[in-house]
């Protein structure tokens, strides 16, 4: 969904939802973008240096102290209704 705006995003993620529920396919989805490639999935896996550092949830790695240790700044996580928190990389956070 890179370079695609917000509408065609969510038609690529409905899609890809469409495909999981009702055809039994199994979408894996490599992204560095948390807001957009968590919300919808089952479970996640993230990476750091080629290493396997977090399997599980995705409410669970939305922790700002698991990202810190992941990613190496700092995030402040945005409350919303219905849902999981959106992701804000701090000012100066590195």
């Amino acid at each position: 969904t890179s370079f695609l705006d917000y509408r065609h995003q969510a038609e690529v993620v409905e899609l890809l939802a469409r495909l999981h529920a009702d055809d039994g396919y199994t979408v894996l989805v490599a992204s560095h973008d948390l807001n957009s490639a968590v919300a919808p999935c089952d479970a996640v896996l993230a990476l750091k240096e080629g290493a396997v550092v977090f399997h599980g949830p995705p409410g669970e790695i939305l922790a700002p102290e698991r990202l810190r240790a992941i990613y190496d700044t700092e995030f402040e996580l945005v409350p919303r209704d219905g849902g999981l928190p959106l992701v804000a990389p701090r000012r100066g956070g590195g």
